[in-house]
């Protein structure tokens, strides 16, 4: 699945990037929570987790770092 992510994700966010990013995390085997399009507490959880597993800053914001990860897989 490709992520199209253009700009900062995080808490708050919402729409089809962050559905389409609550996907790919549940294809990784990560639970985001429902996918609603809402960067809520557990997908913030979810991501935070993603970001330990890649070896990148774990802040629970999707950004260029964990954008290049995400692009990878």
């Amino acid at each position: 699945m490709v992520v199209e992510v253009k700009n900062l994700l995080r808490f708050g966010s919402r729409g089809q990037a962050v559905k389409d990013l609550q996907n790919y995390l549940k294809e990784q085997g990560i639970n985001p929570g429902p996918v609603d399009g809402i960067f809520g507490k557990m997908t913030a959880k979810a991501v935070k987790e993603l970001q330990a597993k890649s070896g990148v800053v774990v802040d629970g914001i999707v950004g260029s770092q964990t954008r290049g990860k995400i692009a990878c897989e």
